[in-house]
């Protein structure tokens, strides 16, 4: 045994598990959170984000699924998503 068999890093603590009840509220609040930022805008720009957010999350669910599987279709959904909706944004503008 070496000195530093002590001092191993074992990565973060995970912490309590959360139940499906957390990850529901947290989806709601996600929702709520979303839709109000579209509350300002015109409808050319609701459009348009809309139009990039589907164009993204179907560009990224096929990269990531190619990519990575299925957890990487979903990873690849999410980011797509944002990111169209970012770009759909800007682009009606």
């Amino acid at each position: 045994m070496t000195p530093l068999d002590f001092v191993r890093f074992q990565g973060p603590s995970r912490g309590p598990s959360r139940g499906p009840l957390h990850t529901a509220w947290l989806a709601a609040l996600a929702t709520a959170v979303a839709l109000g930022g579209c509350a300002n805008m015109s409808e050319a720009q609701q459009s348009g984000t809309a139009k990039g957010a589907m164009i993204g999350a179907a560009a990224g669910a096929v990269l990531g699924a190619v990519t990575d599987g299925s957890k990487g279709a979903v990873r690849g959904a999410a980011i797509g998503a944002g990111a169209g909706a970012l770009g759909g944004y800007v682009w009606s503008s």
